[in-house]
Protein backbone atom coordinates (compact mmCIF):
# COMPACT_ATOMS: atom_id res chain seq x y z
CA UNK A 1 0.00 0.00 0.00
CA UNK A 2 1.23 3.46 -0.93
CA UNK A 3 -0.19 6.85 0.02
CA UNK A 4 -1.18 8.58 -3.20
CA UNK A 5 -3.19 11.49 -4.51
CA UNK A 6 -5.65 11.02 -7.33
CA UNK A 7 -6.07 14.08 -9.53
CA UNK A 8 -9.07 14.22 -11.87
CA UNK A 9 -8.83 16.75 -14.68
CA UNK A 10 -11.23 17.34 -17.56
CA UNK A 11 -9.56 14.61 -19.61
CA UNK A 12 -7.15 12.67 -17.38
CA UNK A 13 -6.75 10.74 -14.15
CA UNK A 14 -3.33 11.14 -12.56
CA UNK A 15 -1.82 9.24 -9.65
CA UNK A 16 0.73 11.21 -7.61
CA UNK A 17 2.96 10.22 -4.68
CA UNK A 18 4.40 12.82 -2.35
CA UNK A 19 8.17 13.10 -2.27
CA UNK A 20 9.59 12.09 1.12
CA UNK A 21 12.63 14.36 0.81
CA UNK A 22 11.26 17.53 -0.79
CA UNK A 23 8.33 19.28 0.86
CA UNK A 24 5.29 20.21 -1.29
CA UNK A 25 6.48 18.08 -4.23
CA UNK A 26 4.75 15.05 -5.68
CA UNK A 27 5.91 12.62 -8.36
CA UNK A 28 3.71 11.37 -11.15
CA UNK A 29 3.35 7.58 -10.82
CA UNK A 30 0.76 6.95 -13.54
CA UNK A 31 -1.80 8.71 -15.68
CA UNK A 32 -4.56 7.72 -18.06
CA UNK A 33 -7.18 9.43 -20.15
CA UNK A 34 -10.67 9.30 -18.68
CA UNK A 35 -12.17 7.67 -21.81
CA UNK A 36 -9.75 4.74 -21.35
CA UNK A 37 -11.62 3.76 -18.17
CA UNK A 38 -13.76 0.79 -19.09
CA UNK A 39 -15.33 0.19 -15.68
CA UNK A 40 -15.33 1.52 -12.13
CA UNK A 41 -16.24 -0.73 -9.23
CA UNK A 42 -17.01 1.12 -6.00
CA UNK A 43 -17.31 -1.14 -2.97
CA UNK A 44 -18.89 0.78 -0.13
CA UNK A 45 -18.61 -2.18 2.24
CA UNK A 46 -14.83 -2.44 2.34
CA UNK A 47 -13.57 1.00 3.41
CA UNK A 48 -14.59 2.72 0.19
CA UNK A 49 -12.44 0.67 -2.16
CA UNK A 50 -12.54 1.79 -5.77
CA UNK A 51 -11.27 -0.34 -8.64
CA UNK A 52 -10.58 1.43 -11.93
CA UNK A 53 -10.41 -0.90 -14.94
CA UNK A 54 -8.59 0.56 -17.93
CA UNK A 55 -8.92 -0.88 -21.42
CA UNK A 56 -6.15 -1.66 -23.87
CA UNK A 57 -4.99 1.54 -25.62
CA UNK A 58 -2.35 1.88 -28.35
CA UNK A 59 -0.98 -1.64 -27.84
CA UNK A 60 -0.54 -1.21 -24.08
CA UNK A 61 -1.98 -3.88 -21.85
CA UNK A 62 -5.21 -3.24 -19.95
CA UNK A 63 -4.60 -2.48 -16.29
CA UNK A 64 -6.34 -2.18 -12.96
CA UNK A 65 -5.91 0.42 -10.24
CA UNK A 66 -7.25 -0.41 -6.77
CA UNK A 67 -7.59 2.59 -4.46
CA UNK A 68 -8.65 2.59 -0.83
CA UNK A 69 -10.12 6.02 -0.18
CA UNK A 70 -10.71 7.35 3.29
CA UNK A 71 -12.80 10.25 2.05
CA UNK A 72 -14.30 11.81 -1.08
CA UNK A 73 -14.79 8.55 -2.97
CA UNK A 74 -18.27 9.51 -4.19
CA UNK A 75 -17.05 12.94 -5.23
CA UNK A 76 -14.16 11.41 -7.16
CA UNK A 77 -16.44 9.10 -9.13
CA UNK A 78 -18.98 11.88 -9.70
CA UNK A 79 -16.25 14.13 -11.09
CA UNK A 80 -15.07 11.40 -13.48
CA UNK A 81 -18.64 10.71 -14.67
CA UNK A 82 -19.34 14.45 -15.11
CA UNK A 83 -16.16 14.95 -17.15
CA UNK A 84 -16.90 11.89 -19.31
CA UNK A 85 -20.41 13.14 -20.03
CA UNK A 86 -19.04 16.60 -20.84
CA UNK A 87 -16.66 14.93 -23.34
CA UNK A 88 -19.73 13.14 -24.78
CA UNK A 89 -18.54 9.69 -23.71
CA UNK A 90 -21.39 7.31 -22.91
CA UNK A 91 -21.68 6.32 -19.26
CA UNK A 92 -23.70 3.33 -18.11
CA UNK A 93 -24.38 2.79 -14.41
CA UNK A 94 -24.95 -0.71 -13.13
CA UNK A 95 -25.58 -1.71 -9.57
CA UNK A 96 -25.01 -5.17 -8.19
CA UNK A 97 -28.25 -6.29 -6.63
CA UNK A 98 -27.80 -8.45 -3.57
CA UNK A 99 -30.39 -11.20 -3.31
CA UNK A 100 -31.75 -12.01 0.11
CA UNK A 101 -31.90 -15.64 1.14
CA UNK A 102 -35.38 -16.82 1.94
CA UNK A 103 -35.98 -18.86 5.07
CA UNK A 104 -37.34 -21.74 2.94
CA UNK A 105 -33.98 -21.98 1.13
CA UNK A 106 -32.07 -22.69 4.34
CA UNK A 107 -31.68 -26.31 5.38
CA UNK A 108 -29.73 -28.21 8.03
CA UNK A 109 -27.24 -29.50 5.46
Amino acid sequence: MTDIYLVVTNHHLMMLKTDTKIKNVAKLLAWASLPSISRIHHSLTSNDQISFYFRKVDGRKPWLLNVLMNQNSNECISMIVKNLKHAEVGVKKEFEKKRLIMEAEVSGS
